[in-house]
């Protein structure tokens, strides 16, 4: 009976043992290269880790996440090499670079290595690691250093306080200086020039006779002729009228002439004075000669049928112009 029993366990007992070394021979191997024992702190040290399976079993990743939970410690650079053996077998590398941010030793947690053999997959992790952490050794620079002998001091002289002297002196001539120089200047300055007053009307008639010299488009410049032209009918508008004629579209001042005393053919004189400005300026038309001598003709003349006799310009050195009327009993020449 014994021996019977004997006869039906032992080729179950070979079975097993064979699959677990057949289990065991089939588990890659890991190991840990940490090329230096001890760093200092801030210096980046190489760490690989390397992993050999045999034929039929697959490396599929590196798990390192216990070295990135690692106080004052961090991981750089982390890269992942894959080549073949010899016999079929498959190497795998993990290069990692850490940085220690502070003094003292380090063990380095186990990288878990997750691989699959026979449709399987199962994990093994590496050994522990350990690294000394320094700061700047200055052992070899502290015997170079003498003592540390008492200060001797001595009393000041007027020498001493000659730099501060010399100093407050020309700081107190440069501002008398400039005071003194501040004060003629206010005095010698003249006071300002009264502006020059005329008439809105003959302040646009010559604006116009100067823009009528430079012979603008006579020269080539007619995009610059009818922006000018254009610029001084909204000024005039803008003045006459009290609209906001110098950053509006055309359609708009015409829009807001229209509560104005002004007749259908002087609207529709304006509005094709500044289409044809427009024309020119954006869509770069050329338009016959015989439009340039007559855009400002007509100009003036719309000058003239919408002027109001009391409204007038006063003209500043600056450049500034201020439009105001005047009163009726004013007897100021225009």
């Amino acid at each position: 009976m014994i021996n019977r029993h004997r006869n039906h366990w032992l080729p179950l007992l070979t079975l097993l043992l064979l699959g677990w070394s057949a289990s065991a021979w089939a588990q890659p191997s890991i190991l840990v290269v940490l090329e230096q024992e001890t760093a200092l702190f801030g210096e980046a040290v190489p760490l690989q880790i390397v992993a050999v399976a045999e034929a039929g079993t697959t490396i599929d990743a590196f798990d390192y996440r216990a070295l990135e939970s690692q106080d004052n410690m961090e991981v750089l650079d982390a890269k992942r090499l894959d080549k073949a053996g010899e016999g079929n077998r498959s190497i795998s590398t993990l290069d990692l670079k850490l940085i220690f941010w502070e003094e003292g030793r380090y063990t380095i947690p186990p990288v878990i290595l997750t691989y699959t053999t026979n449709g399987q997959q199962e994990q093994i992790q590496s050994d522990n690691a350990s690294i000394l952490i320094r700061t700047m050794d200055v052992a070899s620079d502290t015997t170079r250093l003498m003592p540390i002998k008492d200060i001797i001091e001595e009393p000041m002289t007027l020498r001493d306080y000659a730099p501060y002297l010399v100093g407050i002196a020309a700081i107190l001539i440069i501002g008398l200086l400039i005071y003194f120089f501040r004060q003629n200047r206010k005095a010698a300055s003249a006071p300002p020039k009264p502006p020059r007053r005329t008439t809105l009307r003959a302040l646009m008639m010559e604006r116009l006779n100067t823009l009528e010299a430079e012979k603008r488009w006579q020269q080539g410049d007619i995009k610059g002729y009818h922006s000018e032209l254009t610029y001084q009918a909204r000024f005039y508008l803008e003045r006459r009228y009290g609209i906001r004629a110098l950053e509006s579209t055309t359609d708009t001042i015409v829009q807001h002439l229209e509560g104005h005393a002004l007749s259908n053919e002087q609207v529709q004189t304006l509005r094709r004075l500044l289409q044809t400005a427009d024309l020119v300026k954006f869509a770069k038309a050329e338009p016959e000669v015989t439009i340039h001598e007559e855009a400002m003709q007509r100009l003036r003349q719309f000058i003239r049928d919408t002027d109001n006799p009391r409204l007038m310009a006063a003209i500043y050195e600056s450049g500034t112009i201020e439009t105001y009327e005047k009163a009726e009993d004013d007897k100021e020449a225009s």
